[in-house]
């Protein structure tokens, strides 16, 4: 078994660690908990809302059509808050859905019923539907506490051999990161021309200048009137005189019937 201390995770390529420990682990917990009777599936990381993980019974298979296989998924945005032995508890969560998929008789989608849980005690966890003594032990979202057992044992020995190095952790979901991502979004100023309501930042298309907004455009400047009013939004609204009008090339005049004039190219 290969060893995915922080040194070698550094050595090896990011997917391979975290999948391939994922899959050692799921292969490990199945010899350890379930008689090595659960059958192979496919691990995924999924950043499903409000979910440490899921369990979807059938959801893959080959193009061919030969073979299908279960998906237990796992949320990747909580293992930087979560310890390893409680990221690994929700595997083994799931691997007994898919216990009960393969040799039980599950309820509707998603419900947690009295055979799944007495499944969960039997290898080490305690459903409950806050995560604690006292929560329920059914329901539509279930989760679970660990006590000292099989399952507690088998955390530990598995995280003495491999330590943590094959979860990556969400470097994005600080509050360091979240703090400078408000304070980048706050100070982008965003302005609108009246005329033909394109949207811009104070370096884009259009500018506040001396009390409206211009656009920047040599085209669309052309268009504006003495007065510094607002954009038009064709030709047949923009004020020119006769004479500046009977400059105008016919291709200018086809554009600015388009809208080229205010969203088209400079």
């Amino acid at each position: 078994m290969v060893s995915l201390t922080a040194d070698g995770a550094r050595r090896r390529k990011t997917t391979a660690v975290t999948y391939n420990g994922l899959n050692e682990a799921y292969a490990f917990f199945n010899a350890c908990l379930f008689k090595g009777d659960l059958p192979n599936c496919l691990i995924t990381l999924q950043r499903k809302s409000k979910a440490y993980g899921y369990f979807a019974g059938d959801r893959f298979g080959s193009r061919d059509g030969d073979v299908v296989t279960d998906e237990i998924a796992l949320n990747p945005s909580h293992f930087r808050v979560r310890s390893t032995e409680e990221v690994l508890s929700t595997l083994v969560h799931e691997m007994a859905h898919l216990w009960q998929h393969r040799f039980g008789k599950p309820s509707r989608s998603n419900y947690h019923n009295k055979e799944w849980g007495d499944k969960m005690r039997e290898i080490g966890l305690v459903p409950s539907s806050t995560g604690a003594p006292g929560g329920k032990a059914t329901g539509q979202r279930v989760s679970h506490y660990i006590v000292p057992g099989r399952l507690n044992e088998a955390v530990e020995m598995w995280v003495a051999d491999h330590g943590h190095g094959h979860l990556y952790v969400d470097l994005w979901d600080t509050e360091e990161a979240k703090a400078q991502r408000a304070k980048k979004a706050a100070s982008k100023t965003r302005y609108t021309c009246p005329g033909c309501e394109a949207h811009g930042g104070g370096s884009n298309r259009h500018r506040a200048g001396r009390g409206a907004l211009l656009c920047r455009w040599p085209r669309r400047r052309r268009a504006m009137s003495r007065l510094q009013g607002a954009c038009e939004k064709d030709s047949g609204s923009a004020r020119r005189s006769p004479t500046a009008q009977a400059r105008r090339s016919r291709p200018d005049r086809e554009a600015a019937e388009t809208g080229d004039d205010c969203g088209g190219r400079p």
